[in-house]
């Protein structure tokens, strides 16, 4: 397997989206940008890749039919190997919160929804969302817990966003063929993006705060452009929001007021969207 297919197979610019919610995380909480946090980021692109590794390992039989472009059913890997690999990666990915306390019981409940989430049945449709929305919800929650600070009111309010978006885009991926509309699914994901904007504008209404409120609008809007067409297509809303998650960090760092970390989230979009123009990759 070369360095490219490794990427794919393990979705490595979708595992940018990680590292962000951990540096959004971290800036709500008011945390100090050092070694500490970036290590953290990184373990939560491990953590990412080794769970989506293992995903396709247990999904190997179906992908033989409706994934047969992937690695696995490609033959670059088998099912034994890419277990092996998911499961290092995720101890990769969970190794720095064994010298975190704070981190750890977070960590230790991350790394258990992503193991369920990957064994659980794809017809227990319920409960893969709510351990998807679980996953991503508490990757944000380990960035915050790198401050020994009271989380404020801005923190709160992301986590629930968060758990929100994630679950409904879940929802969305889940009515892919279906023939349903996701008008519902698309309401709520377009209005994730105005959040950190709008409470900015609660706590001070000036400039930034319209700026990073009318950002926002934009990027809402843009993530369901595909649903608004003639023939909905959930997979292109889940694909176009999946790439527009680094930018909504991005505006929690905004409405944080923490610059520092705002330049970070705002490298790692870029990066991602070289390296899927790269790898010619497709969110899946």
């Amino acid at each position: 397997m070369t360095a490219k297919q490794f990427c794919a197979f393990a979705r490595l610019p979708n595992s940018f989206t990680a590292a962000a919610d951990v540096l959004a995380g971290a800036a709500l909480a008011g945390a100090v940008l050092d070694l500490r946090l970036a290590i953290a980021a990184v373990g939560a692109m491990a953590l990412y890749c080794g769970g989506i590794i293992l995903n396709d390992a247990f999904d190997a039989a179906k992908d033989e039919t409706l994934h047969p472009e992937r690695a696995i059913p490609s033959r670059l890997i088998g099912v034994r190997g890419a277990t092996i690999l998911g499961i290092t990666l995720l101890l990769v990915g969970f190794a720095p919160a064994c010298w975190d306390p704070a981190r750890l019981p977070l960590q230790l409940a991350l790394v258990l929804c992503i193991v369920l989430y990957d064994i659980v049945p794809e017809r227990w449709t319920i409960a893969a969302l709510l351990l998807m929305a679980s996953c991503r919800t508490l990757n944000l929650a380990s960035g915050l817990m790198l401050s020994a600070t009271a989380w404020p009111m801005e923190a709160t309010a992301a986590l629930v966003t968060q758990a929100l978006l994630i679950a409904t885009l879940t929802s969305a991926s889940q009515q892919e063929g279906t023939g349903r509309t996701i008008k519902v699914q698309a309401f709520i994901i377009e209005k994730a993006f105005w959040v950190p904007g709008v409470l900015m504008l609660l706590r001070e209404a000036n400039t930034a705060a319209f700026l990073c409120t009318l950002c926002g609008g934009i990027l809402g809007v843009t993530a369901i452009i595909p649903a608004r067409t003639n023939t909905p297509s959930p997979a292109k809303v889940v694909r176009n929001t999946l790439l527009l998650l680094i930018p909504l960090s991005a505006l929690w760092a905004w409405s944080a007021g923490a610059w520092v970390a705002l330049a970070c989230i705002a490298v790692l979009w870029p990066t991602q969207v070289i390296l899927r123009w790269c790898l010619a990759f497709k969110a899946s």
